[in-house]
């Protein structure tokens, strides 16, 4: 006997072989190229006792050994599990141990494949049936169910009911009154008749077991008295889910009274269709059978019953052996070490149970480098030749059947190949050193790196964190020497492939300044200066210098040289100011990997003194109505002047005047603001420094700032002519600016004229252009006597300015104007009308004592009036009479009634003669030639001691028809005394001849006195 040992896919198998001939079948096999192939999978196997002896048969193709596994184990064959030469599994003592699920693994140098899984089961039965029932006593017509309570079976078991007259209740003779449920379990009595009455009994067993489970029942149904119950399923069809072939049924028990009639139907399509040739009612025990089921035969069946109790459906499918559809094309499958492998697979069929992966017989579960998708697509992430490699099976598998498909995924690794390999560098003392080499492979590589033997890490001062770079900081001259990087691929411990890359390492003395310029250096224009630059290198480099001048480099002229890094400038100009430094190139000699190392000295500032340069032309931008922005060019050195001034004129009105001052480092621009609107201005620049002020740069264009919109009111607006019905208004431009900035601020456009009726609400607004420079308006359609508010506006491109308001009447009206209606807002006003108030308390205080004086007067005068006159130029006093004082009143008022008549008709006449041209100055004027009213003379006498002309009568207080008598004072008038000369006096009645043609208000004679 011979014991071979193999080493496959990381597990070591050993077995006995007789003979020479199986390992000429093992060493024609192990060399195959194509994995195994599973023909004889094993089948599921109840074993009827324990002890008993079981085979699974398996076989496959291109394999070189096959092992079984138990519980998804592998196991090696002893003597109870026996690997027979057939590749068979015997089981010698079949017992709960050995039970569970087997499968075969075949395996060869490719990879390895496993069979589907076949269980072992040992049969039983159990279950709560062994038990006698108490009597059960029940009516005539009732119905009836009678258990035979819950118990398992392996494999499936058999229930028998009996009566103990021997009667078997499972034989149709028992007519439609006692039904077996076709799921055994159940008897139904549909309806009792004295007839079933005894004792019951239910047996349970199965094919593989001796032992058998009972339930006896006693009935006794008492005939006396019969029950109708109603109506009812008792146990309703159920789906059923079989295979293509086999027999489906359905069963619907119906009882109560009177007792339902059932008939079958299946629905097609949405309708009720008779049933197929292959579909079986049996009316005995309500049991619809569909025989050799096809796939046609899937759908709902209704079970119809009949007296009210309905329709109940039931559903047949059926379930198809799943085939694998979207398999991977081919049945190899490469991928690289480290990229993810995507395999997919689908299974066709209905009702599987479940869609499994398998890696060399192995179960895949879902993991961080396993991703089992739904729909049965295979992720296996950062793949690795070892683990990944090998035959991976894609499984289905249902109570019809199972289906499989394998793969062989190939991992392939590549030795590690450098990308950058090192070469020879140069590294200053001092400075840090950086080494880069690159390999790639797969897997990919890892690094270490040595100096010499020394091994080079973190321990020892160098940086290796990132893959591929060896860092340090601060190198000496004792780290140069040989660097060697080398990288090594591993694949789960099995190396894959090395591979190394050397270079030497120099480490030179570094370039040091020894001799810079000052920090400020300072030089009057014309003169010559020198910036020193000096520095100490390695004999091994060259130096070269440069320098830089304001961030731009210095290009070398006659006047501007470089003598041994020194910078040489003669005749300083005030551009040759600013911020220099010196920059030192070092190149090594040798053709070896190394960077020109370039030092910069500190910075030096030149400042170069001198008279300033003065600014270019400013341009105006950025035109506004009261701001521009100012900008101007500078060519000198803004560095040598401390700032620029701006100054600005009016053009034509004012003289420069200086507006901003703007530092020179900070910028060339300002914006000028507090400009008038519309107003032309200049701007110029000068440069100030501590030395001088340079010339103003050259003046700028003219630039007119934007038009605002007026901010004065028109001037002189008045009527000049005016009628019953229209008004001529006049008026002059608005000033073009006043001392406080207020102007035009534009072309004047047009005016707005407003009016309307004082006391009114609606305005009427006019809009006249200006052409030819207008400024008058005609306002037609007005009413008469009317006093009108009217406003006069100017408008430019930017709007309307304020107004300016007046009172307008037309022909008759009493004008008001706009500042009498509003004095009662001045402060003035207020201060007069608390004065007039105080005046009026006053007064009234006084007229309350001259009334008790006056009353106190009337009881010694009463009937007379105290007169007084002038009488040969005296004042001296009398008394009238009552009588005649009220005589010459009512002349007086008869003659002026006439007056007014008179005066009404001839003002008429001259109203009729004034035109629409007639100003209101010369309506005046003919009111003034309108005669005077007539002149009444006042009541005289000529006695001794008293005065002929009166100039107050003193009335006493008496009561006249309700009113009072109050002091009346005749009242001097120049207006008056005209009209008293020009008018022709009608003859009066009087005491006194004497009178006749007197006039004065106070005469100088002695012989009249004058009313008003």
């Amino acid at each position: 006997m011979l014991v071979w040992s193999l080493s496959i896919a990381g597990d070591t198998i050993s077995w006995n072989m007789k003979g020479t001939f199986c390992l000429l079948v093992l060493c024609g096999a192990i060399f195959a190229q194509s994995p195994p192939s599973i023909t004889l999978h094993p089948v599921d196997a109840v074993v009827k006792q324990q002890g008993a002896i079981h085979m699974f048969h398996c076989n496959a193709t291109n394999a070189v050994m096959i092992r079984w596994s138990h519980n998804g184990r592998v196991f090696v064959p002893d003597d109870g599990r026996q690997l027979l030469p057939n590749n068979s599994l015997r089981i010698i003592n079949v017992d709960v141990s050995t039970t569970g699920l087997y499968a075969c693994r075949a395996t060869n140098n490719v990879g390895t494949v496993t069979s589907r899984p076949a269980s072992l089961q040992l049969a039983w039965l159990n279950g709560t049936v062994q038990q006698t029932q108490p009597v059960l006593k029940r009516l005539a017509g009732d119905t009836l169910e009678l258990s035979c309570g819950d118990y398992n079976s392996l494999p499936a078991a058999t229930v028998t009911w009996s009566k103990r007259d021997g009667l078997n209740l499972q034989s149709p003779n028992l007519g439609d009154n006692v039904v077996s449920s076709v799921r055994p379990g159940t008897l139904y009595f549909r309806s009792l008749a004295s007839s079933h009455s005894g004792i019951y009994q239910c047996l349970v067993t199965n094919s593989m077991t001796t032992n058998n489970l009972q339930r006896t029942y006693t009935l006794e149904v008492n005939n006396t008295q019969t029950i109708h119950p109603e109506p009812k399923v008792a146990s309703p069809p159920s789906g059923v889910v079989v295979n293509s072939g086999d027999t489906a049924s359905f069963q619907c028990i119906t009882v109560g009274s009177p007792l339902p009639t059932i008939n079958w139907s299946r629905i097609v399509q949405g309708n009720d269709n008779l049933l197929a040739d292959n579909i079986r009612q049996n009316s005995v025990n309500f049991v619809l059978s569909v025989v050799n089921v096809q796939p046609a035969d899937a759908g709902d069946y209704i079970c119809n019953a009949s007296n009210g109790v309905g329709q109940l459906v039931a559903s047949l499918r059926i379930r198809d052996a799943p085939v694998l559809i979207s398999i991977p094309a081919n049945n190899t499958h490469s991928v690289r070490f480290g990229d993810d492998l995507q395999l997919s697979c689908m299974a066709n069929g209905t009702l599987f149970d479940s869609l499994m992966w398998y890696r060399n017989g192995v179960q895949l579960e879902s993991s961080d480098h396993v991703l089992l998708e739904p729909l049965g697509r295979l992720i296996i992430r950062n793949t690795s030749t070892v683990r990944d490699s090998g035959v991976f099976q894609c499984y289905a598998e249902n109570a019809a059947g199972f289906a499989s498909h394998d793969v062989l995924v190939d991992v392939f690794t590549v030795p590690p190949s450098f990308t950058l390999g090192l070469r020879d560098t140069v590294v200053f003392e001092g400075d840090p050193l950086v080494l880069r080499c690159q390999a790639v492979g797969a897997p990919p590589p890892s690094y270490t790196w040595h100096r010499g033997s020394i091994t080079l890490d973190n321990t020892n001062g160098y940086d290796t964190s990132v893959p591929g770079m060896l860092k340090t900081t601060d190198v000496s001259r004792d780290q140069g020497g040989m660097y060697n990087c080398s990288v090594f691929s591993v694949d789960n411990g099995i190396s894959v492939g090395r591979n190394s890359s050397s270079a030497r390492v120099f480490v030179i003395h570094p370039t040091v300044f020894v001799a810079t310029a000052a920090r400020q250096l300072a030089k009057q224009a014309g003169y010559n200066i020198t910036l020193p630059c000096s520095v100490t290198s390695d004999q091994s480099t060259t130096v070269s210098y440069s320098w830089i001048h304001d961030d731009q480099l210095v290009l070398l002229d006659q006047r501007v040289t470089i003598n041994n890094g020194d910078l040489f400038i003669s005749v300083l100009r005030s551009n040759d100011a600013g911020r220099y430094t010196c920059v030192v190139n070092t190149r090594v000699n040798a053709s070896l990997d190394a960077q020109p190392r370039v030092l910069y000295s500190n910075v030096s500032i030149l400042t170069v003194s001198g008279n300033p340069v003065p600014p270019g032309r400013p341009v105006i931008t950025a035109i506004e109505q009261t701001s521009v922005l100012v900008e101007w060019p500078y060519d000198g050195d803004s560095r040598l002047i401390s700032h620029f001034e701006v100054e600005r004129r009016e053009f034509g009105v004012s003289d420069w005047t200086t507006v901003a001052t703007v530092g020179a480092l900070n910028t060339t621009q300002v914006n000028s603001s507090n400009l008038f609107p519309f107003t032309t201005y200049q701007f110029r620049v000068l440069s100030v420094n501590s030395n001088d002020v340079s010339s103003p740069s050259l003046e700028s264009e003219l630039v007119v700032t934007r038009e605002a919109a007026p901010t004065t009111k028109p001037l002189n607006v008045k009527a000049t002519e005016n009628n019953y019905t229209a008004i001529v208004i006049v008026w002059e431009h608005p000033p073009l600016r006043l001392a406080d900035g207020s102007g035009r601020n534009g072309i004047i456009v047009s005016y707005e004229v407003t009016y309307t009726p004082v006391g009114g609400s609606e305005d009427t607004t006019v809009r006249i252009n200006t052409i030819n420079n207008l400024t008058m308006l005609t306002i037609t359609g007005l009413e008469q006597r009317q006093v009108y508010r009217v406003s006069v506006a100017a408008i430019n491109s930017q709007g309307k300015g304020p107004a300016t308001v007046l009172r307008l009447p037309t022909m008759g009206a009493v004008t008001v104007t706009e500042d009498d209606e509003k004095f009662h807002e001045q402060s003035w006003f207020i201060v007069v009308m608390v004065l007039v108030a105080v005046a009026i308390v006053g007064c009234i205080v006084i007229m309350a004592a001259c009334v008790v004086r006056s009353a106190r007067h009337n009881k010694s005068h009463e009937g007379k009036y105290n007169v007084e006159g002038i009488k040969d130029g005296h004042i001296t006093t009398g008394v009238l009479n009552k009588d005649v004082v009220e005589d010459y009143e009512n002349r007086r008022s008869a003659h002026l009634m006439k007056y007014s008549h008179s005066l009404s008709k001839q003002y008429r006449s001259n109203a009729s003669l004034i035109t629409d041209n007639v100003t209101v100055e010369t309506q005046s004027n003919a009111a003034s030639t309108l005669p005077a009213p007539p002149y009444i003379p006042p009541p005289s006498f000529d006695s001794v001691g008293h005065v002929s002309s009166l100039s107050t009568i003193d009335r006493p207080v008496v009561s006249r028809g309700g009113s009072s008598w109050n002091n009346f004072v005749i009242a001097e008038s120049d207006v008056f005394e005209e009209a008293c000369s020009s008018i022709e006096k009608p003859p009066l009645e009087s005491d006194s001849d004497e009178c006749d043609g007197q006039h004065s208000s106070v005469s100088t004679s002695n012989k009249c006195a004058t009313f008003v």
